[in-house]
């Protein structure tokens, strides 16, 4: 039955009124944004997203068509979204070292960012990030600072905002920790509650034998008063400080692809966290995501193989219930419950945990299960019992596709088309997009996958 114009025509005007208030977006190349940027003197905002991730489709519902939000933005930048898995998005998301979505960037007319953060915050604290970013947009560029270093400026002044600068432009950056320890031998007088917290801000920087963690050290209790820990936990602070620093050796050592240096950071970081587990409930699986990680990498993909299975054999055992796990890692899934003090958690709170414990160890087998596709490893029946039990955990789409695709490539052509239409209905029952589903059922049907 069609629907009378009448009936169409003020809604559909209610609709595009109501958007015409809200954030306006360019839908235009970089080079056009960049030059858009130059010839009206206005910043950039950049919003990199990816379609399935939640919170940028909550942004794009909940704060872009704000009318507030529109007024200001619209004001104060040009404003651009792009998906940074498809087309031009690809290299931008690469150029920003973009890691998680969305990631929100701050550009003046030059292309250099001054200002960033990621995730979702509601109108208020959108349009307050907005107005501290627009504050910025004249300082320095990040490159003339790093530029400046190179060049031998040690002003305590300097290195402090240099610092601050990294934070913002390279919010990823774990090796500055050397900059971090010249401002505090620069530096005259007292240490302030400022140095404790820029020494807290770069934690993920420092190492055992620096000048910054023998200051937070010796002012543990003031560190802990600053940074607003849990009640009761003051004698746990600096041993959760020293997991933290054990942690971040090893993602130095993976980033410099160092194997001796990685083992030496693992064997610290395992010693580390049997006094204190707060941070770091599963040491083990900390250790084995960047030592897979690792291998993996670097392509020696045998030592990948070795180390997966010998995590998720040992870690999760075949024929274990998801009921038998929480037996193994009570600790874990008591992590998820959140309750107030003395509160005793309610059965769907409880039910709430063992979903996001389950959801956990399926993504884990899951992802393994799919390396092991991906990289073609030489033997598929442990891939095939990994995906096997993340579904008897966790059931979605991507996991049944992950099954399907394991069974096909073990001979179960017949089962795998069963699983992967499965993993269709599943995934259009949740709105997911089917697309590429679909696209490997075809060639699994014609027996070319």
């Amino acid at each position: 039955m069609k629907f009378k114009k009448l009936i169409l025509l003020p809604v559909l005007f209610v609709f595009l009124n109501g958007f015409s208030q809200g954030v306006k977006f360019e839908k235009k190349a970089w080079k056009d944004i960049l030059a858009m940027s130059k010839a009206n003197k206005k910043p950039i905002f950049l919003d990199i997203y990816a379609t399935w991730c939640g919170p940028c489709k909550m942004l794009d519902n909940e704060v872009y068509p704000e009318k507030q939000v529109g007024a200001f933005m619209n004001k104060n930048f040009i404003n651009v979204k792009i998906d940074g898995e498809k087309g031009e998005g690809i290299k931008l998301a690469e150029e920003f070292n973009v890691d998680s979505y969305p990631t929100i960037l701050f550009i003046n007319e030059n292309g250099g960012q001054f200002h960033r953060y990621s995730g979702f915050y509601p109108a208020d604290e959108f349009i307050a990030e907005a107005e501290s970013a627009l504050k910025k947009v004249n300082e320095p560029s990040f490159a003339s600072l790093e530029k400046e270093y190179t060049n031998g400026n040690r002003k305590p002044d300097f290195l402090k905002n240099y610092l601050e600068r990294i934070k913002t432009d390279k919010p990823e950056s774990i090796e500055h920790g050397a900059i971090l320890d010249e401002y505090l031998k620069a530096k005259q007088g007292p240490i302030s509650d400022d140095d404790l917290n820029l020494i807290w801000a770069n934690m993920a920087s420092i190492n055992y034998d620096s000048k910054a963690y023998s200051i937070a050290k010796s002012n543990i209790d003031r560190v802990f008063k600053l940074t607003n820990q849990d009640k009761g936990t003051e004698a746990r602070l600096l041993p959760r400080i020293d997991t933290f620093i054990g942690f971040y050796n090893m993602e130095r050592a993976f980033f410099s692809q160092n194997e001796a240096g990685l083992k030496t950071a693992i064997t610290v970081f395992l010693e580390k966290t049997k006094a204190c587990k707060d941070w770091f409930t599963f040491p083990e699986k900390s250790v084995f995501t960047i030592e897979s990680d690792f291998y993996r990498k670097g392509k020696n993909l045998p030592k990948y193989f070795e180390v997966s299975k010998k995590f998720l054999d040992k870690a999760y055992p075949a024929g274990k219930t998801g009921e038998m796990l929480i037996g193994m890692y009570p600790d874990i899934y008591n992590s998820k419950i959140k309750t107030n003090d003395g509160e005793e958690p309610s059965e769907m709170l409880k039910q709430q945990a063992k979903m996001s414990f389950f959801e956990e160890i399926a993504m884990d087998l899951n992802n393994v299960a799919w390396a092991y596709y991906e990289e073609k490893a030489p033997d598929l029946n442990g891939a095939l019992k990994w995906s096997k039990q993340c579904l008897a955990l966790s059931e979605s789409a991507a996991y049944l596709d992950t099954y399907a695709h394991l069974l096909y490539k073990t001979g179960n052509k017949k089962e795998a088309i069963i699983q992967q239409e499965k993993a269709i209905k599943l995934a259009t029952t949740n709105e997911e997009n089917t697309d590429e589903l679909e696209k490997e059922l075809e060639l699994m049907k014609s027996g070319t996958l």
